[in-house]
């Protein structure tokens, strides 16, 4: 299951659903791309018709991306990077 550290959702969507998505879509993207010996990823996103997730691998966690079907996710790399780096700095302090 995932578990929400912090999030920022419309509220017509649900942080639990969100995190047991992003769970479930981790767990099945690296048990395809290790039986395919392809690795690890770093950087998976979803792209459906009502949106698009950005799953990135932080080591300890995860950063999830919920963006609806026309955001430009090239326009918003930097951010989410940032972001990406922040979780992974806080991450280390409270551990």
């Amino acid at each position: 299951d995932g578990m929400v550290i912090a999030s920022s959702l419309s509220a017509s969507l649900n942080s639990d659903v969100v995190a047991g998505l992003a769970s479930f879509l981790i767990t099945t993207t690296r048990r395809s791309l290790n039986e395919g010996g392809l690795g690890e990823f770093t950087r998976f996103v979803l792209q459906a018709p009502n949106g698009k997730i950005l799953l990135m691998d932080l080591g300890e966690s995860f950063l999830v991306v919920h963006t609806d079907q026309f955001a430009r996710l090239e326009s918003s790399r930097m951010e989410v990077e940032e972001a990406a780096r922040e979780v992974q700095r806080v991450s280390r302090v409270s551990a």
